[in-house]
């Protein structure tokens, strides 16, 4: 499994499945690369998401 991350003001966030407050995972690197490139495109460069390996 795969999620999206970023930090903020020294704070690690994760991205949220759409009206719930768990973590939204990937089944596949390739998935989560995906998005991660089409949030970044629209994403301030301090603020830019990353793919981490879930630990689960």
């Amino acid at each position: 499994m795969f999620l999206l991350a970023r930090k903020v003001n020294g704070k690690k966030q994760f991205l949220k499945d759409t009206s719930s407050f768990r973590t939204k995972t990937f089944p596949s690197c390739s998935s989560a690369k995906f998005l991660c490139r089409k949030l970044n495109s629209q994403t301030a460069l301090n603020k830019q998401w990353h793919v981490e390996e879930s630990a689960y």
